[in-house]
């Protein structure tokens, strides 16, 4: 790709030397020939971000006429950092935000404008949902690992939803945002699954969710008979998700007409 297709160029916080056939480094033996300005030699120095801003441009119309894309640079703004986690400008945190920021929209109930990928082995849907609850009165939370249908999230996750919680002020000042109980919400599978796309009462344990879709027919579009004739599909939530006095953060990849993933 030309350096004329990048959004920006960007120091790198550390050089990077690209060793054998490494196909995630821009600056191997292999790719000498293109003369890349992000590479010394077979070190690189500066990382990129694309497409480039004629291409942002025409989503941020889009997105601005529809409400269908979410844009921001990529382009680091901080490239160094003494907190790069916490700092809101350092790196990719603020592209991150802009999403988490969208997908903050709660999702019980609403209908989904595409249809998601099913996985055949799993059944499971390219989705994230964390659970955010304020700590109890001695200032601890109850392990994700005990509570039904609830595991624990990745740092980074947590670290963009912080920010956003703060932001919106259901944590800071006197509620410390890094004390935060977020848990991830796990999807049903195997009896429970089927039972949730059954269109059956749900009790609050085994806590989750299910993706439920018309075009499958019977019991799933009953349970979706009230959406959009192009929105015949949803999450279906266990009662108490999220639970009372708790936030949720959902995450779905998308189909695009052609079958590949796309953002939410």
């Amino acid at each position: 790709m030309s350096e004329l297709q990048y959004a920006c160029l960007f120091e790198l916080e550390s050089p990077r030397p690209c060793v054998g056939a490494d196909q995630s480094c821009d600056c191997t033996e292999d790719e000498q020939k293109y003369n890349r300005g992000l590479c010394q030699g077979t070190t690189q120095t500066h990382g990129k971000a694309y497409p480039a801003t004629r291409q942002l441009e025409v989503l941020r119309r889009v997105g601005a006429i529809t409400g269908n894309s979410i844009v921001a640079s990529i382009c680091p703004k901080v490239t160094r950092s003494q907190d790069p986690s916490s700092d809101p400008a350092y790196g990719y945190n603020p592209a991150i935000a802009a999403l988490i920021d969208r997908l903050k929209v709660p999702l019980r109930g609403r209908c989904l404008p595409r249809p998601l990928d099913v996985d055949p082995v799993t059944q499971r849907v390219p989705c994230v949902v964390v659970e955010a609850n304020q700590p109890d009165a001695n200032g601890a939370c109850r392990p994700c690992s005990e509570r039904s249908g609830r595991t624990d999230i990745d740092a980074s996750v947590r670290n963009v939803v912080a920010q956003e919680l703060a932001q919106s002020g259901f944590c800071g000042d006197t509620k410390s945002c890094e004390d935060l109980c977020l848990c991830k919400i796990e999807q049903f599978e195997g009896e429970a699954l089927e039972r949730c796309q059954s269109g059956a009462e749900l009790s609050p344990e085994p806590a989750g969710y299910c993706y439920v879709d018309g075009e499958r027919g019977g019991a799933q579009a009953a349970l979706v008979s009230k959406c959009p004739a192009t929105e015949r599909r949803l999450l279906r939530f266990s009662p108490e998700v999220p639970a009372s006095g708790a936030t949720a953060f959902i995450a779905c990849a998308g189909r695009t007409p052609h079958g590949r993933p796309s953002g939410p």
